[in-house]
């Protein structure tokens, strides 16, 4: 579904609550209803002014694992599977001539697997800055360790 803000991956995107006029002599107007995004500035080699709409982490990582996860699908179907005997009956294998689709196949696990982590650590990460006020506390075995929002998103993981 279009909801008029742009690409899923955008990390903030609204829209104008009511008109805004120019900031300036010539300059631009915007209608309520315009969509609004959070953008980034930054400078390229040549130190000219860049800016683009800010994506979000989160969402990057998850599109990322999406997307491999579908590519390893896709060459799962590919493989080859011979039958064979074993000491435990019929089996399967996988000719070591035919183990590159299959290293394939492991690596965009991986990455799926990997880039699924970064999405949740991110997420998580992104929560704890700016949802939480004032301390949390971690119980682990009978011992609780309390931290502070930015101890919890350097620190936490270290609790486990």
């Amino acid at each position: 579904m279009d909801d008029g803000l742009g690409d899923w991956r955008i990390q903030a995107a609204t829209t104008l609550a009511k008109d805004v006029p120019p900031a300036y002599a010539g300059g631009p107007s915007h209608k309520a209803g315009t969509p609004v995004h959070l953008t980034t500035s930054t400078r390229d080699p040549k130190n000219r002014p860049v800016g683009f709409v800010t994506p979000s982490a989160t969402a990057l990582a998850l599109s990322i694992a999406m997307k491999s996860g579908e590519e390893a699908k896709e060459l799962f179907t590919e493989l080859k599977f011979d039958d064979v005997l074993t000491p435990h009956g019929k089996g399967k294998n996988i000719n070591y001539k035919d183990v590159e689709p299959l290293y394939d196949y492991f690596e965009y696990c991986m990455i799926a697997v990997t880039f699924s982590f970064q999405a949740l650590e991110t997420f998580s990460n992104h929560t704890i800055a700016n949802e939480l006020k004032g301390t949390f506390s971690l119980q682990r075995r009978k011992e609780t360790k309390t931290y502070t929002p930015l101890e919890l998103e350097r620190d936490g993981r270290k609790t486990m």
